[in-house]
């Protein structure tokens, strides 16, 4: 499927990850995924990776004060607006996507939804005083269907970015046991079904 997509070249397999080169917009990256989607395999890009939000607010005026916020963001790339919508562009492991909310909030705007992944935040307490940050993160990342793992230590908090309908909770709960903690349920901040991106429309020039 993927030899189908316009634009991508290159193309190196290995267990869970493709390697490719691709020449063209950033708006035609989605086809990379909806290629994947079609060949029924779950599959999201990381490097850049392509996050979609919904937000309160659809005037043109107010789409271009939240564009200039998001593209602050440490790590974005690119952002591409239509009032209330937003897809915003990078790498998996440099944009925190727990920076989307507060963000928009300081730029006038209310966080509604994180669309294209789940983010999932667990507490979680230590068996004993050895277990560091790290060892928490390291193990979360080999979990089928993780993209990003978050610890806050001090908060005693994990942030885990994962690939919709992959990793449950249980498996999660199962691989921090193997650190020697205990992960207790927490806030599943978007649980919808995630539509496809091959409808997006930038509203931004292309640079």
């Amino acid at each position: 499927m993927l030899t189908r997509v316009p634009f991508v070249k290159s193309i190196g397999m290995a267990p869970t990850e493709v390697r490719m080169i691709f020449t063209g917009d950033w708006d035609q990256l989605a086809a990379i995924q909806n290629a994947a989607s079609g060949a029924r395999t779950k599959a999201a890009l990381i490097d850049p990776g392509i996050f979609f939000i919904e937000y309160a607010g659809d005037t043109q005026t107010q789409a271009a004060l939240a564009t200039e916020a998001l593209a602050k963001i440490p790590g974005v790339k690119k952002v591409f607006n239509s009032g209330g919508k937003a897809y915003i562009f990078g790498a998996v492991n440099a944009v925190d996507p727990r920076k989307f909310a507060p963000t928009l909030k300081d730029a006038g705007f209310k966080f509604v939804a994180l669309r294209s992944h789940r983010l999932r935040t667990l507490s979680y307490e230590p068996w004993d005083k050895t277990v560091n940050p790290v060892q928490i993160q390291n193990r979360l990342l080999k979990v089928p269907g993780v993209l990003r793992a978050d610890v806050d230590a001090a908060a005693s908090t994990v942030t885990v970015l994962l690939m919709r309908d992959t990793a449950k909770d249980l498996e999660l709960v199962g691989a921090a046991e193997d650190v020697s903690i205990t992960l207790f349920p927490g806030k599943a901040e978007e649980e919808d079904e995630a539509p496809k991106t091959e409808g997006m429309t930038p509203t931004q020039d292309k640079k």
